[in-house]
């Protein structure tokens, strides 16, 4: 429950990154959004109390859920065209 908020970040990302008239939206900037997103659930858990190193596995839960929300967009506007 307490990473939910670094997969639904990831989700909006993926879904705004690719509803941008595909790819307008440079790999930079999404590398970006990510880590702040990573950073901001890191630090309002307090994981970083423990360790810094929780600020990969968020990066990595951000990254995960924005490939996710990715595919799910480009999954549903193709379902919309057929």
């Amino acid at each position: 429950m307490i990473e939910l908020f670094p997969a639904v970040f990831g989700i909006s990302l993926g879904f705004v990154w690719m509803d941008r008239r595909r790819h307008t939206m440079p790999w930079i900037v999404m590398t970006f959004a990510m880590a702040i997103g990573a950073i901001v659930a890191t630090w309002t858990s307090g994981e970083f109390a423990i360790s810094w190193m929780f600020l990969a596995v968020d990066f990595a839960i951000v990254a995960g859920g924005a490939l996710a929300g990715a595919i799910l967009s480009a999954y549903l506007s193709r379902s919309q065209t057929l």
